[in-house]
């Protein structure tokens, strides 16, 4: 229960700039609400029948959660689930990433989270929205997630996050920069999740410290890219820019950057009119932003967290890995980074576990060993969220990107997990693969860690950053530092 709880705050603080965090879990007893905090009880029933069936004309009152009407502030907020139905039975709840019948846990969470911080009411039937109060319809995964309309209103009712896409640099990911603004220009700067970064891909005997930066953006309902340099000052030039039809994009965003200067974005979102999955829209531009030509998945392959969009300089293409949000299994996609690519149909590169986060993807210039990372969401495994890496392989003639079996990162990682999306980025010139992540809400610090080469293999032991590290990173290495980016306060 603990588990699914922190889940569910961290869906509300990543996709609606909240900060509601566990600060005590155990048994407190019939305590009243506390002021300045929101109580969540876990209890078997609310009230039922004396007899069951009831009889006729009596309704059962044992709802699956309710929230009080209290506030947050002076005199604190509450929630209660009740787990069992009034004959005594568990109730059918699920907590894992498969599709099928039966109560979405973290999604009451969040519903019932939503009606007691915020007091926003249910949404009718037909709707796009968390607020519908109808859980065991919910044959997909969307329903434990914020749609575009939740976390609008969220934002009208609390304001604007005080978060904003922030970077930090090493030279040897030992010791690291305080963080610093990408762009301290106040309408660009507000943000959910964390930036996705990118940096320019070489080729024998060039070197590259530019790179693209972007985010999804608070106050214009869009993503916004920069380019630049990391270093002093944090402003990246030119200017930011993004598609025309970019609005309500508020999700997570990808980025890649060929050696050739072509870019490539993947924005999740928005998530509405009636959609089981967030559509996956895609961008490509050869000018830095200046124009872009656009795109969309398939319809039925949308995601609900950040995908993975990286550049294989081997083979000169834009590789996209995304979780499909009706299965929770890994598919893949690709482009030809040149003018005149087009996005593949999309295929299953893994069914082997199920997934809720993505980390990143590194592919080696010779074009083997690649490599992608991920966090895994299976019930049957001890450690939910484990990050785990997957061998890419590159199949069909070189059409068709698969992954292996998922394999531990090392045996350091079997205490280390993380509740959002992480970065990993490769170091050619001293084959080096990096990856980064914030810790789960037992340690929230942004740790770090390497190993040599782009195969499979382990991780050294897990380094800490940074003490406090909010919602989804990114990395990238660029000629002279790796660069993390992150949503900071």
């Amino acid at each position: 229960m603990r588990e699914t709880l922190l889940n569910a705050l961290a869906i509300l603080n990543e996709e609606s700039g909240a900060h509601v965090d566990l600060y005590y879990a155990g048994d407190a007893g019939d305590v009243p609400f506390i002021p300045n905090a929101l109580t969540v009880r876990f209890q078997d029933i609310r009230e039922c029948c004396p007899t069951q069936p009831c009889p006729d004309g009596v309704v059962n009152n044992n709802p699956l959660g309710q929230a009080s009407s209290w506030n947050c502030g002076s005199e604190g907020s509450g929630v209660a689930i009740f787990l069992k139905n009034c004959d005594g039975t568990v109730r059918d709840w699920r907590t894992s990433f498969s599709p099928g019948l039966g109560i979405m846990f973290e999604g009451v969470l969040v519903h019932e989270i939503v009606h007691a911080v915020w007091g926003i009411l249910h949404t009718d039937a037909g709707g796009s929205s968390v607020m519908i109060p109808a859980y065991v319809q919910d044959t997909h995964n969307a329903f434990r997630h914020l749609f575009t309309i939740d976390a609008n209103t969220i934002e009208l009712r609390s304001g604007l996050s005080s978060r904003v896409a922030s970077y930090t640099t090493s030279t040897t990911g030992v010791s690291w920069s305080a963080p610093q603004l990408v762009t301290s220009h106040y309408p660009e700067r507000f943000t959910t999740v964390g930036p996705a970064i990118a940096r320019r891909a070489t080729l024998p005997g060039q070197s590259s410290g530019e790179v693209l930066v972007a985010w999804p953006n608070m106050d214009v309902r869009a993503w916004r890219a920069r380019f630049g340099v990391p270093g002093s000052g944090g402003a990246f030039t030119p200017p930011a820019s993004y598609p025309s039809n970019a609005a309500g994009r508020r999700l997570p965003v990808a980025v890649s950057y060929s050696a050739y200067g072509e870019v490539a974005v993947a924005a999740v979102g928005p998530c509405g009119a009636g959609s089981v999955h967030c559509p996956i829209h895609t961008a490509w531009s050869s000018n830095l932003g200046g124009s872009w030509v656009q795109s969309s998945i398939e319809a039925g392959f949308g995601t609900i967290t950040r995908p993975v969009l990286e550049y294989d300089g081997y083979r000169d293409r834009f590789v996209l890995f995304f979780i499909r949000a009706s299965d929770g299994y890994l598919y893949s996609t690709w482009r030809a980074a040149a003018p005149g690519g087009w996005w593949q149909s999309p295929v299953l590169a893994s069914s082997h576990r199920r997934y809720r986060f993505l980390g990143g993807a590194v592919f080696h210039p010779s074009g083997a060993p690649n490599l992608l990372t991920a966090a895994q969401d299976d019930p049957d495994i001890a450690t939910m969220h484990r990050m785990v890496q997957l061998a890419v392989n590159v199949t069909g003639g070189g059409s068709t990107y698969t992954l292996g079996s998922p394999g531990n990162l090392g045996s350091a990682f079997q205490n280390y997990r993380t509740r959002r999306p992480f970065g990993m980025a490769y170091d050619a010139g001293t084959d080096r693969t990096r990856i980064v992540w914030r810790g789960n809400n037992a340690s929230r610090a942004l740790f770090s860690t390497d190993r040599v080469g782009t195969g499979t293999g382990f991780f050294g032991s897990p380094v800490e950053l940074m003490p406090n590290a909010v919602n989804s990173v990114d990395l990238t290495r660029t000629s002279s530092s790796w660069v993390a980016t992150l949503s900071a306060l």
